[in-house]
Formats: C-alpha cells, sequence, structure tokens
C-alpha cells in the first residue's frame, strides 16, 4: 500500500524525479520549493548512450591451465650432414668364423708389376774339384790333381795344381787324401804359408781336411807333401785322392774391373814345409 511521505526540500535538494502537484510539472519549478514532493510513476526506458572513453589496459592475468597435446607436426626438411666424428675405440677381436668354403673357379691373372730397378752387375761364382792321378807327388812343389772334375770358370789350374783368387771373400777348401804304402805327411799352403797339415801312417786310409779362409783376390792356394818318404799319396781305380774349394760369398757384389791376377808363383826348389 502506497503511503505519500510530505518533505520539505529546498530547490537544491530536489530529487529529478520528483513531479509538483500544483502545476504537473516535473522538479525545480517554483512550487517545489515549498510544496511536498511526491515520487512519480516509473518512465519508460531511455535511448542507449554512447560507448564511454576506453579504459586503461588491465593487469596481466594469471597463468592459465596448460593446454591439451597438438597433433604431431608435418616432417621437416633433411638437415646437412654432420662433421666427421672422433674415433671410436677399437673393439674386442671377434670370434673365429667357420669356413665353409669350397674351390671357387680360378681368378683372372693380375696385372704385372712395376720393373724394379737395374740390378748391379754380380760376382760368378768359384768353385773346383780334381782328382790325383799320379801317385807319390814330388815334394817341395804344389801338388797337381790334374784330372778336374769341375772348374767352370777356369779358377784352377790343374797342370800346376793351384788355385788362385778371383775376388775378395770367403772360401772354403778341403781334400781327402788316400795314404798307401808309406805315411803321408801333406799340408795346405795359402802363399807359401803352411794353414793346416794331416798325418796318415796307415795304409788305404784317408787323410782330410776342411777349413775357411778369407782370400784376396790374386792369393793362391795349394798341397803340398812333406818330403819324399812322406809323400805316399794314392789314386786308383777304386781309391781316389781329391783337392776341391769354393767361394763362400764375396766381400762385394760389384765385380772387379780393371784388374788382373798375376800367373801363379813357381819357385822351383824353394817351396818350404814349414
Amino acid at each position: 500500500m502506497n503511503q505519500n511521505v510530505s518533505v520539505t526540500l529546498t530547490a537544491d535538494q530536489v530529487p529529478s524525479f520528483c513531479i509538483c502537484t500544483l502545476c504537473n510539472h516535473d522538479s525545480g519549478c517554483f512550487h517545489c520549493l515549498a510544496e511536498t514532493c511526491v515520487p512519480g510513476n516509473k518512465g519508460d526506458v531511455g535511448n542507449v548512450g554512447l560507448p564511454g572513453i576506453v579504459g586503461s589496459r588491465g593487469l596481466p592475468g594469471s597463468t592459465g591451465i596448460p593446454g591439451a597435446k597438438g597433433q604431431k607436426g608435418d616432417m621437416g626438411e633433411i638437415g646437412q650432414p654432420g662433421g666427421l666424428g672422433i674415433p671410436g675405440t677399437k673393439g674386442d677381436q671377434g670370434e673365429q668364423g667357420v669356413c665353409n668354403c669350397k674351390d671357387g673357379a680360378k681368378g683372372i691373372p693380375g696385372q704385372p708389376g712395376i720393373s724394379g730397378p737395374k740390378g748391379m752387375g754380380g760376382v760368378k761364382g768359384s768353385a773346383f774339384s780334381a782328382k790325383l792321378t799320379n801317385m807319390y807327388p814330388a815334394p817341395d812343389q804344389p801338388v797337381p790333381f790334374t784330372a778336374v772334375i769341375y772348374n767352370i770358370q777356369f779358377h784352377y789350374n790343374p797342370s800346376s795344381g793351384v788355385y788362385r783368387a778371383h775376388v775378395n771373400g770367403t772360401y772354403v777348401f778341403s781334400y781327402q787324401l788316400v795314404a798307401y804304402s808309406k805315411p803321408l805327411k801333406v799340408g795346405l799352403f795359402l802363399n807359401f804359408i803352411p794353414v793346416v797339415k794331416s798325418t796318415e801312417i796307415v795304409t788305404l786310409e784317408t787323410a782330410s781336411q776342411q777349413v775357411v779362409l778369407h782370400l784376396y783376390m790374386g792369393d793362391q792356394v795349394w798341397l803340398q807333401v812333406k818330403d819324399q818318404n812322406n809323400n805316399g799319396m794314392y789314386t786308383g781305380t777304386e781309391y781316389s785322392s781329391i783337392f776341391s774349394g769354393f767361394l763362400l760369398y764375396p766381400d762385394s757384389c760389384d765385380m772387379p774391373l780393371f784388374r788382373e791376377m798375376d800367373n801363379p808363383i813357381i819357385n822351383n826348389g824353394k817351396y818350404n814345409w814349414n
């Protein structure tokens, strides 16, 4: 139930919704200054006002809840190859594999290798071997072994019984001599110096020696008996007395050039047993 309320207001206190009861004017008339203001009925909705001025930007809001996982994207372009890595450590040796191989077809021959440099002229070998043909040789001179078995290089002279070294090097000489009827005393000489000697006093036994010597080019080697009483060197159809020698290896592989060897020195009657 509405009740009228009487209120005495001054002009600046009159509300805008008051209607004068005397003139039916809204507030602000001179009657309202002394009259009682009675609220009128609610008016119609007015027109929408103009938008206000945009306010200042507010503070940032708090971090929201993470969204759901997105779908897988398309593959990108292939990148450039990376640099060479550091070599890894050597691994352990693996177990030996089982070979189930079978002989395959013969492969194609490979290409010939590159020719090597031209070699230096090598030293030809030197060797001889000869048999005694005349038993009981004369003393005070080399014993000639005239039945040549091998003497391709002709470094041994069968007529004189002397071997001459053609290069500096290491040589091997040997003899196997049969004694018969009287004692045999024989020696191997190098340039008139006795190197080794042998004595055999038993008939049909063998006096033998082998010796290694270093010779210089032109050195001479031969066999010699002591004297007429000890020259029992024998040869026959069932027995042979042999003198042999060969170059083991030279001091150098270069051939001796522009050097000549003298003929064997034969001083008749001056070969000394000692």
